[in-house]
């Protein structure tokens, strides 16, 4: 009887010191896993998606390719009337523009007049009409418009810009245009190529056309990258709550696991106060 009682002893013994040592451990893991979890879930959650904003224009280059067949051509400047309350940059593309007009005075004449020209303040408000949403490719010229592997077609709508897409779009035609004065100082430019003064006109918004075609593309481009990255966002966010929720799960089992193992302590505390009552 002596032996199954030092026996039964021992084994409570090293049973108790197994449990308190078990909690310990249990308890420190789920804690620091908890805690890992809810920093990971929390910086998950928080994520943003990255969104990319910078639209390109077409090429002048490209542009040259779809409109014309033939030459090069080199750079000059020319003054320009600066003394409207005109933005800067519509005045720089305005005069850029200018300089495809300059090959005889009748030209000249017909651009700077308010009639048949394109003065600075009808470029203005050309500009801030592509920008409305409401402008269709190709309906500000009765030049036919040409095939291209850009995917511009005639009557096609311009999305309505932002502030921010209306800023870089300037800035593409600033450079566009920029790039098209190659030529113009010895009149060697495409433009001066086509005779007619309308149908050169015709011919620079339907150059305006293509560089608002490659704009687009690039606006649809960015939006396609940008939805995409909303979406992984999302998903970061959703795994960051399940970790989240998932820590909360973690600590209540942990605290079922104590709640069971108090039980069995308490269980083994009895058992020894009933043992030592009998003796």
């Amino acid at each position: 009887m002596n032996t199954i009682e030092k026996f039964y002893q021992a084994f409570e013994e090293k049973v108790s010191r197994s449990m308190r040592v078990l909690l310990v451990v249990a308890v420190t893991g789920v804690l620091l896993t908890t805690l890992f979890m809810v920093i990971i879930g929390a910086v998950k959650n928080s994520k943003d998606a990255t969104l990319e904003t910078e639209v390109d224009g077409l090429e002048y280059d490209k542009a040259k390719e779809i409109l014309f067949n033939k030459q090069i051509q080199v750079e000059e400047e020319v003054a320009v009337d600066e003394k409207r309350a005109i933005p800067p940059r519509i005045l720089v593309i305005h005069k850029s523009i200018r300089k495809h007009f300059e090959d005889d005075k009748a030209n000249r004449e017909q651009f700077d007049g308010t009639d048949r020209g394109l003065t600075p303040e009808g470029l203005e408000r050309t500009v801030n009409y592509y920008a409305s949403g409401k402008y269709e490719i190709g309906s500000l010229s009765s030049v036919p418009f040409p095939s291209n592997d850009i995917g511009c077609r005639e009557g096609q709508r311009f999305p309505q810009l932002n502030l921010d897409e209306h800023d870089q779009m300037l800035d593409g035609m600033v450079e566009f245009w920029k790039n098209a004065e190659f030529g113009t100082s010895n009149n060697a430019s495409k433009f001066n190529s086509i005779k007619r003064y309308n149908a050169r006109l015709g011919t620079v918004m339907i150059a305006n056309d293509l560089f608002l075609c490659g704009f687009a593309n690039s606006k649809a481009e960015l939006e396609i990258i940008n939805n995409q990255r909303k979406s992984e966002a999302a998903l970061e966010n959703a795994a960051g709550i399940a970790m989240i929720v998932g820590a909360g799960g973690l600590l209540d089992v942990m605290f079922k696991f104590f709640a069971a193992f108090a039980v069995v302590f308490l269980s083994l505390i009895l058992i020894r106060i009933e043992k030592a009552l009998k003796e």
